[in-house]
């Protein structure tokens, strides 16, 4: 992303969108791993509020698609416990966990992450 790209929930959900639309894409599968990675979460985490993540929270389940959720099992800081809610937040979602896997699963893990995309998308 650009140094000065609106990186908040709401923009980064306008900058998919527009890219979706832009394409004429129907279909997707998301994947999130960028170069400067770190800036940018650090920019979008400064942009998270409480009552916009309520809000986005509230309506998870009303997304009816297919949500493929990979997950570390050895990650400190987020076990798979949130890993399994966020999956149940979702009304046709599957959860996965990788042995060993911390938070950087792309990094960490890429072959298991490459494979749970090529399963999703076959």
């Amino acid at each position: 992303m650009n140094a000065d790209a609106d990186l908040s929930p709401q923009g980064t959900a306008r900058l998919i969108l527009d890219f979706l639309a832009a394409l004429d894409l129907r279909r997707v599968t998301l994947v999130g791993n960028d170069k400067s990675v770190r800036r940018d979460l650090a920019k979008f985490a400064r942009g998270v509020h409480p009552n916009v993540l309520l809000d986005a929270t509230s309506r998870l389940g009303e997304f009816t698609g297919p949500v493929r959720i990979l997950w570390g099992d050895d990650d400190p800081y987020f076990g798979v416990e949130p890993g399994r809610q966020l999956s149940d937040a979702f009304p046709h979602s599957t959860l996965s966990t990788v042995p060993g896997g911390r938070a950087f699963l792309p990094l960490d893990h890429p072959d298991q992450v490459a494979s749970e995309i090529t399963a999703a998308v076959s």
